[in-house]
């Protein structure tokens, strides 16, 4: 089995860990308001808003990404504050788009899933309901059917139903065919006599079940379309980006190292299918051997969303080659078309199918150039990271904010150290002047708790002061930054002062 990076995969875990814990926040908040007759799109959007859930997922996906970061490199960066400023303003994906402005974009689509999805439920449920009633109270007024126990077109009603309420998606469309095929025997109904009563009875108690039912099959709703839709669309984005990180890491240390003279893309033992990974994986297109790349020369890494595979450094003498000549063939290794080709040509056709299509593989059969059709394909490029080496190279032992100037007693003191660790953890570096703000409005209830701060710290809106320093806003709470990206103050804020310029995350 291909290797896989643990720590990745229980930064991803934890991840998901917390996702549940919001989520389930959320759920009771959506039922809740929708129990108090909200419509779906008021109750999701007031759920939402209430429980903070976008932020509070953010500084979920933030805090893992970095830790991502160092899990790469193999230690903590020293510059947490450019490094966070790096993976969320600078794109490292084809379409250009950072992390800050996908977290933001990706808000849109997760809610509006959310809605989508109940909504849905929420219809056939009223459908189903009214289909039973109809039942129940117009029963007589057509065709007689003097037995006691429901008609067969009704028994597949129920089947069909129980089996959607299971999660069965592709029962939905015999469920909305015996829908219409009752509704259709409702209207053969003739008033040529009333119904017995055990008849009658059975009916009731298919109504009865069917509110019970609906209920359920709502509730089940609102949980899939949060701990299931939507946190696929924001596990996307974390998984994706954990794994950008990592990679970001790995090459900030190993680029610069001149006993590695190769990398090697190593294959996610979690990896589903066939696709251009294991091109990557297992291709030899510069002559190293299969899946290694000369360092300037490596693929675009994640090669897709949710991409977890790894790079591994390749050193001197690991390669089957003369060492005498080592450094030569290194140098003058080059891409090989013709070897792609035969790599190609030697798969089965199941996988070709999945690499090309049935379009591509037909037109690349032809004698059309393959790489106008394969999947995903990007060809190599230059494999510096978002990151530079200085970002994790101590310039001292420890952070100057542990060794507090002041006189404090010890119980303050450690205050100011918890205060500290806590914005040191979510990659902020705050001066002892802060931390005395932070520490003492808490206190006086001026501001909130430091969960708060740091939501505005990672998410807040950006405004260039009076003085050209930063200031994060949101919430009634400012965090000022000086040049350096230091935390200088934190502050409540009611008002944004007019002297205060917006800036827009690049």
């Amino acid at each position: 089995m291909p290797p896989r990076n643990p720590d990745v995969h229980a930064l991803l875990a934890e991840y998901q860990r917390q996702y549940g814990q919001l989520s389930q926040e959320a759920i009771k908040l959506i039922q809740k308001y929708i129990d108090e007759g909200m419509n779906v799109e008021a109750a999701v959007q007031k759920a939402l808003t209430e429980s903070d859930f976008f932020s509070h997922n953010e500084k979920a996906t933030i805090t893992a990404i970095i830790a991502s970061v160092a899990n790469g490199y193999g230690q903590r960066p020293v510059d947490p504050i450019t490094v966070r400023q790096v993976l969320l303003h600078k794109s490292w994906s084809p379409d250009k788009m950072n992390l800050s402005k996908r977290l933001h974009g990706v808000r849109g689509e997760m809610r509006q899933t959310i809605i989508d999805s109940i909504s849905t439920s929420m219809r056939l449920g009223k459908g189903w309901t009214q289909t039973a009633r109809d039942l129940y109270e117009g029963y007589g007024y057509g065709k007689k059917i003097a037995q006691a126990e429901l008609p067969d077109y009704m028994k597949r009603l129920v089947d069909q139903s129980r089996k959607v309420l299971a999660g069965d998606r592709s029962a939905m469309d015999k469920y909305l065919a015996a829908i219409k095929q009752a509704e259709s025997q409702i209207a053969l109904l003739a008033s040529d006599g009333a119904p017995t009563k055990s008849l009658k009875a059975a009916f009731s108690e298919l109504l009865e079940a069917t509110k019970e039912l609906n209920q359920k099959a709502l509730d089940k709703a609102i949980m899939v379309a949060v701990e299931e839709k939507s946190r696929y669309l924001a596990e996307r984005i974390a998984r994706t980006e954990i794994s950008a990180a990592w990679g970001d890491g790995f090459l900030a240390k190993h680029r610069a190292d001149d006993d590695v003279i190769a990398f090697r893309w190593v294959l996610n033992s979690r990896h589903p299918r066939y696709d251009i990974c294991d091109i990557h994986a297992n291709a030899d297109l510069y002559g190293l051997g299969p899946g290694v790349y000369p360092k300037n020369k490596f693929p675009k890494r994640p090669a897709h969303p949710h991409c977890m595979c790894l790079i591994e450094p390749v050193y001197a003498g690991e390669i089957d080659i003369d060492p005498r000549k080592e450094a030569e063939i290194l140098n003058n290794a080059k891409f090989n078309p013709k070897a792609m080709e035969k790599f190609l040509e030697k798969l089965p056709r199941d996988k070709q199918l999945q690499l090309f299509g049935e379009y591509g593989l037909k037109a690349w059969r032809k004698g059309e150039d393959w790489r106008q059709y394969l999947r995903l394909w990007e060809g190599h490029a230059d494999t510096k990271g978002r990151l530079d080496p200085e970002s994790f190279v101590a310039k001292s032992a420890e952070p100057s904010i542990i060794k507090l100037r002041g006189d404090y007693s010890p119980a303050y003191e450690a205050k100011l150290l918890d205060a500290a660790k806590v914005l040191q953890d979510n990659g902020f570096i705050p001066r002892e002047h802060a931390l005395n703000r932070i520490v003492g409005r808490i206190a006086q209830k001026r501001l909130p708790d430091m969960d708060s701060i740091i939501a505005v710290a990672l998410n807040g809106y950006t405004y260039k002061t009076a003085t050209n320093s930063l200031a994060k806003v949101k919430n009634g709470i400012s965090v000022h930054f000086n040049e350096a990206g230091e935390i200088t103050t934190v502050t409540p804020r009611k008002n944004i002062p007019d002297t205060w310029e917006m800036i827009e995350d690049d």
